[in-house]
């Protein structure tokens, strides 16, 4: 009976004290600890596609894949042994292609569409291809 009486005590001195928030702590007890689910930051679409905007997002999250120069060779193996399509080599390919490919996935590739807004795509679009200069001769 004495432990019933002091749990009482203690809620209604704990009540006292904080008011709505001794609540929230009683119903929801772990919610301190949980993390946040914010939003990645997205780059706002008034913002012009740039082959430098591509860049900082091809750092971000391509080139552990596909490495920092866009050759394959990347920070470790994807899951199934081999290494990622090198990107500077890509020859003639068409932005609608790539956006596709950069949007959907292909492969072991995720999809970025879902994480990146059409801005974005369209400035991966613009770096990737910046690595592929054109053939002379």
């Amino acid at each position: 009976m004495r432990k019933m009486l002091w749990a009482v005590g203690a809620a209604a001195v704990t009540w006292g004290f904080l008011g709505p928030q001794a609540q929230a702590a009683f119903t929801h007890p772990f919610r301190f600890f949980e993390r946040p689910h914010a939003e990645a930051p997205r780059t706002p679409p008034s913002v012009q596609p740039s082959a430098a905007l591509g860049a900082r997002l091809y750092v971000r999250a391509c080139e552990s894949c596909h490495g920092p120069r866009g050759n394959g060779e990347g920070f470790w193996p994807l899951p199934d042994g081999e290494s990622a399509p090198a990107l500077d080599s890509l020859g003639p390919s068409s932005q609608a292609a790539l956006h596709q490919i950069i949007g959907q996935g292909k492969g072991m590739m995720p999809g970025w569409s879902q994480v990146m807004n059409p801005t974005e795509i369209r400035s991966l679009v613009l770096y990737v291809q910046s690595l592929n200069p054109p053939k002379k001769g």
